[in-house]
């Protein structure tokens, strides 16, 4: 068959790769849901402008809820609790949208890390993989063991 090579591989008739998978391929750090409280601040305001809900997070950045309106390109600080400790990360809107609603709108965050704040994140997205990763214990095994 003549024509352009397929830019995934294999034969030149056979079906692309749909959007989430190109969009999964793209990814660099695997994402972890969550639902963490955050306050947001704006780039160089001393006062935080809101609040949101981070819905999941990797090395890369968050997925904001927020009922406010970010600006895409901007950077603002975070503060994300989580365990009793707060991570405090620069981040710039990479994505908006917008859902209406009592929801708000939804930003994908691009993170600006230091060292120190590299590590710290890498804390709670190690966390939320190993959460992620254990399957719920059934009550009875947890009765069988302990005897009750």
């Amino acid at each position: 068959m003549f024509g352009r090579p397929n830019p995934f591989g294999g034969d030149p008739g056979q079906q692309r790769r749909t959007f989430d998978a190109e969009k999964q391929a793209k990814r660099v750090y695997a994402r972890y849901a969550c639902d963490l409280p955050a306050a947001v601040w704006g780039g160089d305001h001393p006062a935080r402008i809101g609040n949101g809900r981070v819905h999941d997070i990797s090395m890369g950045g968050i997925l904001l809820h927020c009922p406010m309106e970010l600006k895409k390109g901007t950077i603002y600080r975070f503060q994300i609790a989580w365990n009793n400790a707060v991570l405090t990360v620069a981040g710039q809107v990479a994505r908006a949208a917008s859902e209406g609603g009592s929801r708000g709108n939804q930003y994908g965050v691009s993170f600006t890390l230091s060292a120190k704040t590299q590590n710290s994140l890498k804390t709670l997205v190690e966390a939320l993989r190993l959460k992620s990763a254990k399957p719920p214990v059934a009550e009875e095994k947890i009765k069988w063991y302990w005897g009750v």
